[in-house]
């Protein structure tokens, strides 16, 4: 039997995706990967459990490189020369 984590990754990849909707497991996607909906189906607890999980955040990295005081003067005046 294939792992949980490979199953959601094999069904993400075929295109499906799942909700919970009370006490029922909605999955959306094309036919071809119907085997793959039986079997989180027929998984549903340990999906249901994935799904309460917390959403691991990201956060990149933000940089801010200012623009040096001289490079505005030289632009100013370069500007005001023409």
């Amino acid at each position: 039997m294939v792992g949980l984590i490979d199953l959601l990754n094999l069904a993400r990849d075929a295109g499906l995706t799942w909700y919970q909707d009370g006490n029922r497991l909605i999955v959306r996607g094309p036919r071809t990967a119907d085997e793959l909906a039986k079997q989180m189906i027929a998984r549903k607890a340990e999906v249901f459990a994935t799904l309460k999980l917390p959403m691991p955040i990201v956060a990149a990295e933000v940089t801010y490189d200012p623009i040096p005081e001289w490079a505005i003067e030289a632009a100013l005046a370069a500007f005001r020369h023409n």
